[in-house]
């Protein structure tokens, strides 16, 4: 799912004549959705097989099939049809994650798991990612997402917490060395400007957590996931200008530039797996 949403953000979709690595683009894309589809079940959930995180698998298919289905066109190689499929196999799957939503709170890996700010925060997606694509969302389900982030905002500095039984740092085991971010408080912000559509505290504090936490040299703060949801809420904010995007831009720019790899070998574009997440998901994670 994050892959394909990578391809489609660079205008590559089942129609390109692409060739990267030696592998055509256009039918490798259309393959991958179609292997999306194939691990629906009947109740709508999107999962491979036995796994211990079937809500996130489902809320990130969610997210990639409705970018498929609004950012590629139809072309020969891209019935309306298939186009049809795509749309609905999203419809069914969004209508399972709110059937497993906890009423006034979000998700968390399994149904009626407790909820979390990283399990909630990508179903926001998956549902803002349905309303981008025309579905009607009901309100309270948006409203629940809202009520949720309330009730882990840290009084003092507006930052989140992970659950209200996880205040504080929370990293892999084996990678405790690794340096803090406000990912979750980045992450929940972006969800709440796109469903409140409008300037709150919530956001001032993001800014001012993110400013202070430039991306670095450091490799014990080198975390991925905290630069790409730091710069999407930043991209969203300042609608790409401004100083702090400027600053942001700048820091990320020559941090990403220096690790990734341009070895002519089959590793070439890809990112060093020596951060705070990567080790859960290798290189594609990265």
């Amino acid at each position: 799912s994050l892959a394909l949403v990578a391809f489609l953000n660079a205008g590559l979709g089942p129609e390109s004549d692409a060739v990267l690595g030696g592998v055509a683009v256009g039918p490798l894309i259309k393959r991958t959705i179609n292997a999306l589809i194939s691990h629906q079940t009947a109740d709508g959930m999107i999962s491979k097989g036995a796994t211990a995180k079937p809500v996130l698998e489902n809320h990130l298919a969610v997210y990639a099939l409705f970018a498929a289905a609004q950012l590629i066109p139809a072309s020969s190689q891209w019935s309306d049809g298939e186009r049809s499929a795509v749309r609905e196999a999203a419809l069914k799957a969004l209508r399972w994650d709110l059937t497993v939503q906890t009423k006034g709170g979000g998700w968390g890996y399994q149904p009626a798991a407790l909820s979390d700010t990283w399990v909630t925060s990508w179903g926001a997606m998956a549902l803002l990612a349905g309303r981008e694509a025309g579905v009607e969302i009901p309100k309270p389900h948006l409203a629940y997402i809202l009520q949720w982030y309330d009730s882990v905002t840290d009084k003092k500095d507006a930052h989140l917490f992970y659950s209200p039984q996880l205040p504080g740092k929370v990293n892999l085991p084996g990678n405790e060395t690794y340096g803090h971010h406000d990912t979750l408080t980045a992450f929940a912000s972006l969800a709440r400007l796109q469903i409140e559509g409008r300037p709150s505290a919530g956001y001032a504090a993001a800014d001012k957590l993110i400013e202070k936490d430039l991306p670095n040299p450091d490799p014990l703060r080198r975390d991925y996931v905290y630069w790409y949801f730091g710069t999407l809420f930043t991209a969203h904010r300042e609608q790409r200008k401004g100083s702090g995007w400027t600053t942001w831009t700048q820091a990320l720019g020559r941090e990403l530039l220096s690790l990734q790899d341009v070895a002519d070998n089959c590793s070439l574009g890809s990112f060093p797996v020596q951060e705070r997440w990567a080790a859960a998901g290798g290189k594609v994670y990265g």
